[in-house]
């Protein structure tokens, strides 16, 4: 199961930095197994991605479980998914030459695809179920204007992290990560009692 994981961390990395057209052989060097070994677990580089995909988006939603459950404060828990959502960039960007702009462009061409879109906007669903979930128990702790209400701080939310993503443009993902999180705790604070 390890080396399956290993080819699946190869292809988000390569296709963090080449789309989807990153050959089996490019996967297959990134993740220093052979052909055989490929083989073995996928028939052909659509199944390897499809799965890698929504491999992912399992381990997303665990992490999304642990982030609600954890006992941090309400900020810790919203930077912390702030993180996971750019955690496949992120660690990508740490062993590659992957660029914000290659980010956008996968999940532009992953919405193309009918069976992953659907992965994405349930995930999307469930990254702003969990902000409404974290400022719903946190409520006490927040001064939300008359005008508005959870679903739209949490909407907030998720516009200042889409938003920053273009930041990245010109910067590292430190400096998105970073960036995010100020946008969104000097938002936060604008709220809080």
């Amino acid at each position: 199961m390890q080396v399956k994981k290993e080819i699946e961390k190869a292809t988000i990395a390569l296709l963090l930095e080449k789309g989807f057209s990153a050959s089996i052989s490019e996967i297959i060097n990134k993740a220093g197994i052979s052909k055989g070994g490929f083989y073995h677990y996928y028939s052909n580089k659509q199944q390897l991605i499809k799965e890698s995909i929504e491999d992912y988006f399992t381990d997303q939603w665990q992490l999304l479980e642990e982030i609600k459950k954890s006992n941090n404060s309400y900020l810790d828990k919203i930077e912390a998914l702030v993180e996971t959502l750019f955690d496949p960039y992120k660690k990508a960007s740490q062993q590659t030459n992957v660029k914000i702009t290659n980010y956008l462009s996968l999940i532009n061409q992953y919405l193309n695809i009918p069976e992953l879109r659907e992965n994405y906007y349930r995930f999307q669903k469930a990254v702003k179920n969990t902000i409404d979930e974290i400022l719903e128990n946190n409520q006490d702790k927040l001064d939300i204007p008359s005008h508005q209400d959870i679903h739209d701080v949490s909407e907030q939310i998720i516009y200042l992290t889409s938003g920053v993503l273009f930041y990245g443009l010109v910067s590292d993902i430190e400096n998105i990560l970073d960036r995010s999180k100020l946008e969104i705790r000097n938002y936060l604070k604008l709220i809080s009692k």
